[in-house]
């Protein structure tokens, strides 16, 4: 079929298949990085923060944990009751300003991603979680209000403390 084509013309057509199929492989390019900009808008602007304000909500839970835990601790030396209200007061605020962040963190979440079956789960967790941290709080404030201070026979059981 190409054996009566000069030389010439048989390079320039190799040369505009190959072209034809540069642009065509360019533009698939094209359109991919097109593509591609699109979901990293969705990443940057929808998945990263939302997993930032997960991030926030553990950190707090855990900053909650560790609050009242030093609220249990606090009162370990006799020599200074002031000492021990100031840090339990510290510690209650501290507690108050992490509850604060969680729940604006669960705020901007939703907002973000909807609801889902996994963030109804988490949502609910978090909320019995919230309850039990404060029934901890109430019997820590019973236990203030008794006056018992802190007593030896509690340090082997603080632990199991709930």
């Amino acid at each position: 079929m190409f054996a009566h084509v000069k030389l010439g013309t048989r390079l320039l057509t190799g040369f505009m298949v190959i072209a034809i199929l540069a642009v065509v492989v360019g533009g698939m390019a094209w359109w991919g990085a097109g593509k591609m900009r699109h979901y990293q808008k969705e990443i940057v602007e929808k998945r990263l923060p939302s997993g930032e304000n997960l991030q926030v909500i553990l950190n707090q839970l855990n900053r909650i944990t560790l609050d009242q835990r030093t609220m249990l601790l606090a009162g370990a030396e006799k020599s200074c009751t002031d000492c021990h209200q100031q840090d339990t007061r510290r510690q209650d605020d501290d507690v108050a300003e992490a509850r604060k962040k969680i729940t604006e963190a669960m705020k901007k979440y939703e907002e973000m991603q909807g609801e889902s079956s996994e963030w109804r789960a988490l949502r609910t967790a978090v909320g019995e979680w919230g309850t039990e941290t404060e029934k901890f709080s109430g019997k820590f404030r019973e236990w203030q209000e008794m006056d018992l201070g802190y007593h030896q026979i509690l340090l082997p059981n603080i632990g199991k403390f709930k």
